[in-house]
C-alpha cells in the first residue's frame, strides 16, 4: 500500500489475507483470564468474580469499535479506496449499460438527422416532387 498514490482504487477478492483483523476479539475459546486482560486493556475494570458468559457479554458491548480489518485501516491512512470484486463488477456492469444507452441515443439522433424535413410556415405552399 505505501507505493500506491493517494486516490488509488484497489479491487480485492475475498482471500483470507484480505480479512486480517487489527486485533483479535475474545471468543468462547478464550479462557477467562485472557478475556479479563483484554477488557482491562480497553479500560474496563473486570475481576475474576465475573462468569465467562458475563465477560463475553461485556466484550460484545465494546467489540464493534475494535472489530476492524487491517487493510481498511491501512488504506484509510493512505487515502486509498478499497472495493470488493462484486461491487467492482456491479460498477462495471452499470457503466456498460450506460454506455449502451448512450450509443443507442446516438444512433437515434443520427437517424433523426438523416430523416429530417423542413416545414415552411410562411403561408405559401409549393409542391416539390
Amino acid at each position: 500500500m505505501p507505493k500506491l498514490e493517494p486516490g488509488s482504487v484497489v479491487v480485492m477478492d475475498n482471500a483470507p489475507y484480505h480479512s486480517v483483523r487489527t486485533e483479535k476479539i475474545p471468543t468462547t475459546s478464550w479462557n477467562k483470564q485472557q478475556i479479563i486482560d483484554w477488557l482491562q486493556s480497553k479500560g474496563k475494570s473486570m475481576d475474576i468474580t465475573y462468569l465467562k458468559k458475563e465477560l463475553l457479554m461485556k466484550v460484545a458491548e465494546i467489540a464493534p469499535q475494535y472489530n476492524k480489518y487491517l487493510i481498511d485501516e491501512t488504506s484509510k491512512n493512505d487515502a486509498i479506496a478499497l472495493i470488493d470484486a462484486n461491487r467492482w463488477k456491479k460498477c462495471c456492469d452499470h457503466v456498460i449499460r450506460e454506455e449502451n444507452t448512450m450509443w443507442n441515443l446516438d444512433h437515434i439522433m443520427e437517424l433523426a438527422e438523416q430523416n429530417s424535413f423542413i416545414i415552411n410556415v410562411t403561408g405559401e405552399s409549393s409542391d416539390i416532387d
